[in-house]
């Protein structure tokens, strides 16, 4: 729930990706057949839609099979066009409560927007995650877990579209560690931002990042999920196999540069879902 509350913040009214895909206990009940046909005619159509077919198959068999099976879908009307708001980043620190009192630890996620995929930071942002929260011995899980001992898990992702990403760092907590935790995570924040990563860091950042590449693409469906992606954010095919040395050409000047336009200073969302916060 923490982490909805904050995408609810981050992202405002008429953004399609602010909802839930799977749907509310409050929205379902209230759909039609006529409404998903109406939802199935707008936007699944062949003009739209990709196909991506790995394996142990030619070209032309490929294309022979997709003319069979989608040759007759045609589309008709004019394209849905989709308006995405930009994401909203907030003025210092907005705490957001979801009481939870059933719960014995809260759980707390802090956000703020970052690059999206057509930006030039993106791939920077990626080793910056991973320096701040994206591993086991990152910045975050150092500070929040390992060395005040405050949780058990402790780190950060990113979600990204085409124009524009979030960036998230999640931990639970105890009810009387919560601002303390708090605090730990917005000082790491702050420490990459304004005084950037190592030579070492950046070093370990790339290892981790595209020596773990070959195990992202061991099966020919995570090969196609992985061509896929690259046709819908614009990239070659090539970007696949080539991702490696992107990420190896960055320079510690390039991504310390970036550290200091993605990662705010004071500015972020703050949810905590759980029982009443005892330290205030």
């Amino acid at each position: 729930k923490s982490m909805r509350a904050i995408v609810e913040a981050m992202l405002p009214e008429g953004n399609p990706y602010r909802h839930d895909s799977d749907g509310t206990a409050q929205s379902v009940p209230g759909l039609t057949r006529d409404d998903c046909i109406a939802h199935h005619d707008k936007y699944f159509r062949p003009d739209q839609a990709m196909l991506v077919i790995v394996g142990d198959i030619t070209a032309d068999r490929a294309f022979a099979l997709a003319e069979k099976c989608f040759g007759g879908w045609k589309a008709e009307g004019e394209i849905a066009k989709l308006d995405i708001p930009k994401t909203i980043a907030p003025e210092g620190i907005k705490r957001i409560a979801v009481p939870m009192a059933d719960k014995v630890q809260d759980d707390i996620f802090l956000g703020f927007p970052c690059a999206g995929e057509l930006d030039k930071d993106v791939y920077a942002q990626e080793l910056l995650n991973v320096v701040m929260g994206g591993a086991f011995t990152s910045r975050i899980p150092q500070a929040v877990r390992k060395e005040a001992g405050l949780a058990y898990v402790s780190n950060s992702g990113i979600m990204t579209t085409k124009y524009y990403g979030l960036l998230f760092v999640y931990t639970g907590t105890a009810p009387a560690n919560v601002n303390r935790a708090i605090d730990l995570i917005a000082a790491e924040i702050k420490k990459l931002r304004n005084e950037g990563m190592t030579a070492d860091e950046l070093t370990w950042a790339k290892r981790y990042l595209t020596e773990r590449r070959p195990i992202t693409l061991e099966t020919n469906e995570a090969r196609a999920v992985a061509y896929r992606t690259a046709e819908h954010f614009g990239r070659p095919m090539s970007y696949v196999a080539d991702y490696p040395d992107i990420i190896n050409k960055i320079t510690l000047d390039e991504v310390n540069a970036a550290a200091k336009r993605l990662l705010p200073e004071n500015g972020y969302y703050v949810a905590i879902a759980g029982p009443e916060v005892k330290d205030k």
